[in-house]
């Protein structure tokens, strides 16, 4: 017989399940930031890239990926784009 509760409890994880893909999917696309945090001579790549670099990277961030992470309430995107747009800044 049909049950409201465990249909209820049902949907609820599978709205977990779907919550940590939609997370796992938005954290991979910071992954192509990392470079910035690669030695370059002794350096993180942040630090010796062309301003003209950074100012592109920042604009990435702030108009793309900040708005989509604030969107989907992904805490973590958005402390990490913070941290990289604070770098760039330096």
């Amino acid at each position: 017989m049909f049950n409201l509760e465990d249909t209820l409890n049902e949907l609820e994880n599978d709205f977990k399940e779907v919550n940590k893909m939609k997370f796992g999917i938005l954290a991979a696309t910071l992954e192509p930031f990392d470079f910035l945090y690669q030695d370059t001579n002794g350096e993180k790549t942040y630090k010796v890239i062309e301003q003209s670099q950074k100012d592109t990277i920042i604009s990435t961030l702030e108009k793309d990926l900040l708005p989509l992470f604030e969107e989907n309430k992904f805490d973590e995107g958005v402390e990490k784009v913070k941290k990289i747009i604070k770098d760039l800044e330096g």
